[in-house]
């Protein structure tokens, strides 16, 4: 079985499904704890703003946040050196990856 995109995927939910899966993730996100990430990396926040090009401040907050963007995670991810993905899975059985 070819993998589907997940678009077509997305499409075919009814949209409080759609809306139960948003929300989850953002729960999820918001439980990561980004500076515990950065630390197991042995990295500052001056560091990691170094290599975002931005400013300390700007990481603190990031890190203070209870709702962080996917865009952003996977900036600070992969300025630890990470790589972020989504894995979406339904109650068929059926997982999709996403990467970030």
């Amino acid at each position: 079985m070819d993998p589907k995109p997940f678009s077509e995927l997305e499409e075919a939910m009814p949209l409080a499904a759609r809306k139960r899966a948003h929300d989850k993730a953002q729960r999820i996100l918001s439980e990561i704890r980004l500076q515990e990430l950065r630390k197991k990396r042995g990295l500052t926040q001056e560091q990691t703003a170094q290599i975002l090009n931005v400013r300390q401040n700007y990481i603190s907050k990031l890190e203070r946040q209870q709702d962080c963007s996917l865009s952003k995670f996977r900036q600070y991810v992969e300025a630890l050196g990470g790589k972020a993905e989504i894995f979406v899975y339904f109650p068929n059985d059926e997982t999709v990856q996403i990467p970030l």
